[in-house]
C-alpha cells in the first residue's frame, strides 16, 4: 500500500508540473491542479445526484439490445417470458454496463484529471473509495438479479466483472491496446448478453446459429 501511495504521490506531483508549464488558461490550470488532488484524496465522499454521471447510462443501451436479440433468437414467446426479459435487460444495463463505467472510472481517474476534470471523481463529488462502495454494490445486486433468472447467469455475470477488471484495470488494462481493448468491450458488450439472453430462455446450450450471430456482432461492435 505504502509504495502504491509513493506512485501515485510521485505521479501527481508529475503531473502537476506538467499542468503548470503547460500553454492553457489560469482557469483550466487550476481546474486540472484541483482534480490532480481529488483523485486520490482519502475518505469517502459520495453526492448522490453524481452517481449516475458515474454510471455512464447513455452506454446501457447496447448490452440490453443484445441481451433482447439473444431472447429474440430463441423463437420463445416473449409474453410468456417477459420477468425474465425485464430482469435480463436490469442485469445487462443498469448493472453490469454500469458497474464497468464505474470501475472504469476509478481506474481512469488521474488519466481524467487532465482529460475530463470534470468527471465525478475528479471533479471530488465522488470519492475512489466512495466510487469501489458503488461498483461493489452494482455487483452484488447484479448477482442477486442473475441468480434469479438462473445461477448460471450469475456465474455468466462474474465472467463479465472479470472482463470489465481486464479491460480497465492492472495488471492487463487492455483498454491501452486497440485492438485487444475493442475486442473485450465487444464481446463483454454483444456477444456476452447476447448469448446470455438465449441461455436465460432456454436454460441449455444456445443453438449454433445463435452463438455465430453474437459473435459477428461481437467483431462488428469493434471499436465503436
Amino acid at each position: 500500500m505504502d509504495v502504491l501511495n509513493e506512485t501515485s504521490t510521485e505521479l501527481k506531483q508529475a503531473l502537476a508540473e506538467q499542468v503548470k508549464t503547460a500553454r492553457i488558461t489560469d482557469a483550466k490550470r487550476h481546474e486540472i491542479l484541483q482534480a490532480i488532488e481529488n483523485v486520490n484524496r482519502p475518505g469517502v465522499r459520495l453526492k448522490p445526484a453524481a452517481i449516475p454521471q458515474l454510471m455512464k447510462p447513455v452506454t446501457w443501451f447496447p448490452p440490453m439490445w443484445a441481451f433482447t436479440c439473444g431472447v429474440v433468437s430463441t423463437g420463445e414467446n416473449i409474453t410468456d417470458n417477459w420477468s425474465i426479459l425485464l430482469r435480463g435487460l436490469i442485469l445487462a444495463g443498469p448493472l453490469m454496463c454500469a458497474m464497468s463505467q464505474t470501475m472504469n472510472d476509478y481506474f481512469d481517474r488521474e488519466v481524467d484529471a487532465i482529460n475530463e476534470p470534470n468527471r465525478p471523481i475528479p471533479a471530488g463529488l465522488i470519492s475512489k473509495s466512495a466510487s469501489w462502495i458503488v461498483t461493489f454494490s452494482l455487483i452484488m445486486i447484479g448477482f442477486i438479479v442473475a441468480w434469479t433468472i438462473h445461477p448460471y447467469v450469475m456465474y455468466i455475470s462474474f465472467v463479465g466483472v472479470l472482463m470489465s477488471h481486464a479491460y480497465s484495470g492492472p495488471p492487463l488494462r487492455a483498454k491501452q491496446n486497440g485492438w485487444f481493448g475493442n475486442l473485450i468491450v465487444g464481446f463483454a458488450y454483444e456477444g456476452v448478453a447476447w448469448l446470455t439472453g438465449s441461455f436465460a430462455i432456454t436454460q441449455g446450450v444456445p443453438s449454433a446459429e445463435t452463438i455465430a450471430m453474437a459473435v459477428i456482432f461481437s467483431i462488428g461492435a469493434h471499436g465503436i
